[in-house]
């Protein structure tokens, strides 16, 4: 709840930092509200105004995100507020009767005054949020990623590029750490993966009607502890444990196998055995590819 209430506080100076589509929803709003007494239906103005103000005000701003299951951003909290409807039905208001009820002069500035709002549309930004978060997304990249990790993506990408190589046109279903897997998810959807990315970040599981079944989570716990290199014994389980490992991962349609170059001897034979294949070295990784469909 705190990092919600953070993200709320500092939530409307990012939002309006990208134009001036929130300022003309509270000019519009500002609008309606001095012409309130004529309006024709109040409703529009009541429930915009009341759902502007709890997005603006930040511990209602963070109760929305809370019911947004905490994944969106803040600025996905506005979705509430009807801004497009808000602020037509201002120009609307404003050119079809203020304006002429003004007179003479006040019709002459219908013209006008229609060309000078157009121009304010056109400099107050976008009312899309999926641009705000490409932008986002664009902006998190570089700064994130340290050169170490743009060296282990680089990496990574050539793995991946080599297992494609190994499998022509046919479908590939990978089982990897999580850092290859991950990078399969943001950058090369032609790879399908034994699990997505909500298996180890609970807080995804809100937006998904399935969950995953006891052994697929036994099979990622044994691949992260091997990959955490905290246990270095993680894949040197018994001969047993393994082969049902690998017989759960290849009943799931899994062809592929990319494990760390600390695997056990024994497990590497074992899965040679059962693929009837010969495990490769590639960029530190033993690569297992499926040959035939015998799994025993």
């Amino acid at each position: 709840m705190t990092e919600l209430l953070k993200a709320a506080l500092h939530g409307w100076g990012q939002f309006i930092s990208d134009g001036k589509v929130a300022i003309l929803l509270v000019a519009a709003l500002l609008f309606l509200r001095a012409y309130y007494d004529k309006l024709k239906s109040k409703e529009l103005w009541i429930y915009s105004t009341f759902a502007a103000v709890c997005c603006m005000i930040p511990v209602t701003a963070a109760v929305l995100m809370l019911y947004q299951t905490k994944v969106y951003p803040y600025y996905w909290v506005w979705s509430v507020v009807p801004m497009t409807a808000v602020v037509g039905y201002a120009v609307t208001v404003l050119l079809t009767e203020y304006l002429p009820e003004q007179g003479p002069k006040g019709k002459s500035r219908i013209v006008p005054v229609t060309l000078m709002l157009l121009a304010i549309f056109l400099l107050s930004g976008s009312l899309d949020t999926a641009e705000l978060a490409n932008k986002e997304y664009r902006n998190r990249k570089p700064g994130v990623m340290t050169e170490q990790e743009e060296t282990a993506a680089e990496d990574t990408a050539r793995v991946l590029a080599e297992v494609k190589k190994r499998f022509a046109d046919d479908r590939i279903v990978l089982w990897a750490p999580r850092e290859i897997m991950e990078y399969a998810i943001e950058y090369d959807s032609s790879v399908m993966l034994l699990y997505g990315r909500n298996i180890w970040d609970a807080s995804l599981d809100i937006l998904v009607d399935d969950v995953y079944p006891p052994e697929i989570y036994e099979l990622q716990n044994w691949m992260d502890r091997a990959e955490s290199g905290d246990d270095p014994k993680a894949c040197m389980t018994g001969p047993e444990v393994v082969r049902g490992y690998l017989t759960v991962a290849a009943a799931n349609g899994v062809n592929c196998i990319l494990l760390g170059e600390d695997t056990e001897a024994d497990t590497v034979k074992l899965l040679e055995n059962m693929w009837d294949t010969e495990a490769e070295r590639l960029e530190g990784l033993y690569l297992f590819v499926k040959r035939g469909n015998d799994n025993e």
